[in-house]
């Protein structure tokens, strides 16, 4: 019976678009129910242009239990 048990993936990528707000990709986040999520961030987003953002993003995310990755080629 334990051979037909699935494991869910605890992580999710999200894709960030290049004017997108710091609250809108936090909103995205918060409803989200995995705990490890992943944030692909192009080239020259707004996210990117302030690392007061990426502070606040941060703390955020830590206030909630999560555990955040950002890849992007920036």
């Amino acid at each position: 019976m334990s051979d037909n048990i699935k494991k869910i993936s605890k992580k999710k990528i999200l894709f960030v678009q290049l004017d997108e707000e710091l609250t809108t990709i936090f909103l995205r986040i918060e409803k989200n129910p995995y705990k490890e999520i992943y944030l692909v961030v192009p080239k020259r987003a707004a996210l990117l242009q302030s690392i007061v953002n990426l502070k606040i993003l941060k703390q955020k995310f830590l206030e909630i239990g999560k555990e955040l990755a950002i890849i992007t080629n920036d």
